[in-house]
């Protein structure tokens, strides 16, 4: 097991772990959930909303292209913690991502934002969503599988685009109500999910992005090792509300 925050999270042996991306490749949403989802998918013009915090269209990439040559992680969960100061951009305040596999801690850091900041010192922080991302792209490309929980909003700061998605918010709120639909009350944050599905309390009153991380990871792998449980989950969650 691996331990973080005073909680218990899954190891996955190195035996299990090409059953367990398998299976993974298998939860994938396919492109009319993201969109649905409202993910950011290509290099269309930009809703207002998203323009109203910062975003452009130029910024937007892809991860790097797949290459044999170079092995990167094939699924990877990631979190970020974000801000919206009055009348400014979006903004990355800090960034982890976990290998969705072994467990690894790949990144987990603090961030200097673009703007004004009176926190950690720039060498021991990332410099802004640019560099956060820049680190992000050493261990994925355009094949990896990303994790996280509403992961369009991590994506979306990032200013990446990215297909390969299994997001367990998506897969909650799709095992509740199926067809997803916007007349059931459960609200699927990730503390809720984590303690009514998982047993795991997440800290309170602050925001650790590996916590997240990891507690989306396990969300996801919980419900792909054993999926009979995320059904009477589901339908007791179903029959509450």
């Amino acid at each position: 097991m691996l331990q973080h925050g005073g909680n218990l999270y899954s190891k996955v042996e190195f035996g299990q772990q090409a059953n367990i991306y398998k299976t993974l490749l298998v939860q994938r949403h396919p492109q009319e959930v993201l969109l649905r989802e409202r993910f950011l998918l290509g290099r269309e013009p930009l809703p207002k909303d998203r323009v109203e915090k910062g975003l452009c269209i130029e910024d937007l990439v892809r991860a790097p292209k797949a290459y044999p040559a170079i092995q990167k992680r094939k699924a990877v969960a990631i979190h970020c913690v974000r801000k919206q100061p009055k009348h400014c951009p979006m903004e990355l305040l800090a960034f982890a991502a976990v290998d969705f596999l072994s467990g690894q801690v790949l990144i987990n850091s603090r961030v200097v934002p673009n703007i004004g900041w009176n926190g950690s010192s720039r060498s021991e922080s990332l410099h802004g969503w640019r560099e956060a991302r820049a680190n992000l792209f050493d261990f994925i490309d355009q094949d990896t599988v990303i994790i996280g929980h509403k992961v369009q909003d991590d994506l979306e700061i990032l200013r990446l685009l990215h297909k390969q998605i299994v997001d367990s918010r998506i897969l909650a709120t799709s095992a509740i109500c199926t067809p997803p639909a916007k007349g059931h009350d459960y609200k699927p944050y990730l503390e809720n999910v984590c303690m009514d599905f998982l047993g795991i309390k997440l800290r309170q009153g602050t925001t650790c992005p590996l916590e997240n991380a990891l507690a989306s990871r396990e969300i996801v792998l919980h419900c792909i090792r054993w999926p009979r449980d995320l059904d009477i989950w589901a339908k007791e969650t179903k029959g509450r509300f």
